[in-house]
């Protein structure tokens, strides 16, 4: 996956530049939605497109679906550098 076609809508730079300087959090929608003050039916629509990728990884916790970053993503510490290095941050 090419890194600009990854980065190509301003709300996945949000969310991988938010998620890139805060690795460890584990968010449902309505916490991210909150966080980028972002419309929860368009994050859906964008998170499930990354979970389809790998890049994110979702997982149930009664009713609720968290997302995190895959660290497994082949190219992880690849975007994680260039995230980081940009200091681009929409957040």
């Amino acid at each position: 996956v090419d890194f600009l076609q990854m980065t190509k809508s301003r709300l996945r730079q949000k969310l991988l530049s938010y998620f890139f300087t805060n690795s460890d959090n584990n968010l449902y929608l309505r916490e991210i939605a909150s966080i980028l003050k972002e419309d929860p039916g368009n994050l859906s629509k964008e998170l499930t497109k990354l979970e389809k990728e790998n890049i994110f990884i979702a997982t149930l916790r009664g009713n609720q679906k968290y997302f995190f970053l895959n660290k497994k993503y082949p190219l992880y510490k690849e975007l994680n550098f260039r995230q980081v290095s940009t200091k681009k941050f929409l957040v």
